[in-house]
């Protein structure tokens, strides 16, 4: 695997180390992309991984899908990503007015 394994969780320990608390629309898409990696390094197709690291990388993966379940069903999750959605669509539609 091209990334260490131990790599995957640098951003959300970045993320959550500060001293302000993270906005969902922050930590919900980097729980997405530590889901990603750890989907990646329990397939290992290169085989370089032991095999107790690809059985973490499920149990943990299991884990992030449970909190991904949760954040479903967090109806502001929801209306947060659509404000951002749309207000990023806003700024694109300016963009090209513009220029």
């Amino acid at each position: 695997m091209t990334v260490s394994w131990l790599q995957i969780f640098e951003d959300a320990t970045k993320l959550f180390s500060t001293s302000e608390v993270p906005l969902i629309v922050d930590a919900v898409p980097i729980l997405e992309d530590i889901g990603d990696s750890l989907q990646a390094v329990r397939d290992d197709e290169d085989d370089e991984l032991p095999n107790v690291v690809r059985v973490a990388a499920q149990a943990a993966l299991l884990l992030t899908h449970k909190y991904s379940l949760l954040s479903a069903d967090c109806e502001l999750y929801q209306i947060a990503i659509g404000w951002l959605l749309s207000h990023l669509c806003l700024e694109l539609c300016l963009f090209f007015v513009l220029f």
